[in-house]
C-alpha cells in the first residue's frame, strides 16, 4: 500500500462564491475535527510515532478559520498555478511589480509581498494513525491583495512564523509567512473520498480547480457525469446539496469502518501483551 500526495490548485475571485463554498465545507471540516478529538485507537503506536518525530513540527489546531491580513515578509510560491512561470510573469507585468524570489533549492519561483489577506478554512484530515503530521491538512484559503490583484482568489495553504522559522533554503529563509499550493499526504484511507470532495468543489463551486491524486483529475469525469445527471433531473441546488450529503455520510461510514478495523487490531495487540 503506497502513499500518495494529493494537490489542488484553482482560483475563485468572487467573494460571495467563496463564502458559499466555505459555509458548505464547514460541516465536513467539523466532522474531521470531532473525530480527531477522540482518544487514539492505537495509543502505543501513536506514542511511538510521536516520540520518533520529536517536537520538530509546530502544533497546529485541528480546525482553523482564516479571515485576517498578514504582514511582513510574505512569500507566495509559484506552485499555486500549474504553469511554473505564470506567477512570476504576472508579477513582472504588474505596476508596481512585486519582488520575484528564486532559490537554487526550489523548483518554483516565489513572489514577495508585504501585506496579504487570507480567508478560508483548513483542517487536519482524520486518520487515527497520524502518519503524516504537517502533511495532513486540507486547506481552502483564498488570497486577496489590494496592491497586487493578480493574486486575488487563488487557493492556498498558509504557514505562519513558527513554521517559517524552519525554512533554511537560500533566498527563502527569513519569511514571516509562507503561502503555497495545498497538499495532503494519504495512505490507504479516504483517497477516493478526497477525490469526491475535490470533484464536488470543482463541479459546483470552482470550475477551474485542478487536482492530482495518482493522476491529474483522476476520477473527475465519472463524478461530474453523476452530478450532471442529477442536476438535469432535479436542479442544480438539489444536486449540489445531494453531493454534500453524500460526502458527509460517506466520510462517517468510512471513518467508522476504519475505526472498527483499527479497534480489532488494538484488541489483538493488547491480548498479545
Amino acid at each position: 500500500m503506497s502513499s500518495v500526495m494529493v494537490t489542488w490548485k484553482g482560483r475563485c475571485a468572487d467573494v460571495a462564491a467563496q463564502a458559499r463554498l466555505l459555509e458548505e465545507i464547514e460541516p465536513l471540516a467539523a466532522a474531521h475535527a470531532s473525530r480527531r478529538a477522540s482518544p487514539p485507537l492505537l495509543p502505543r503506536v501513536s506514542a511511538l510515532l510521536a516520540a520518533d518525530r520529536g517536537d520538530a513540527l509546530p502544533v497546529e489546531p485541528d480546525l482553523r478559520h482564516w479571515d485576517e491580513t498578514v504582514e511582513g515578509n510574505v512569500l507566495i510560491c509559484g506552485d499555486l498555478l500549474e504553469d511554473r512561470a505564470a506567477l512570476a510573469d504576472a508579477a513582472a507585468a504588474a505596476r508596481p511589480a512585486p519582488a520575484v524570489v528564486r532559490s537554487p533549492r526550489h523548483f518554483w519561483p516565489h513572489v514577495r509581498v508585504s501585506r496579504l489577506h487570507l480567508r478560508g478554512i483548513d483542517f487536519r484530515f482524520y486518520d487515527p494513525r497520524d502518519l503524516y503530521p504537517g502533511e495532513d491538512r486540507f486547506s481552502l484559503v483564498f488570497l486577496r491583495c489590494e496592491e497586487f490583484p493578480f493574486l486575488d482568489g487563488l487557493i492556498a495553504a498558509a504557514r505562519g512564523p513558527e513554521w517559517c522559522a524552519r525554512i533554511v533554503a537560500p533566498g527563502l529563509s527569513g519569511a514571516d509567512w509562507y503561502v503555497e499550493c495545498p497538499s495532503l499526504h494519504l495512505r490507504g484511507h479516504l483517497e477516493a473520498w478526497t477525490v469526491s470532495l475535490l470533484s464536488w468543489i470543482r463541479y459546483f463551486h470552482v470550475p477551474d480547480l485542478t487536482f492530482d491524486c495518482r493522476g491529474r483529475l483522476e476520477g473527475y469525469s465519472y463524478r461530474a457525469d453523476s452530478h450532471a445527471d442529477l442536476e438535469r433531473s432535479d436542479g442544480a441546488d438539489f444536486a449540489r446539496a445531494h453531493g454534500l450529503t453524500y460526502l458527509r455520510k460517506s466520510f462517517a461510514d468510512r471513518a467508522d469502518a476504519f475505526d472498527a478495523e483499527l479497534g480489532r487490531l488494538a484488541s489483538g495487540d493488547a491480548a498479545g501483551g
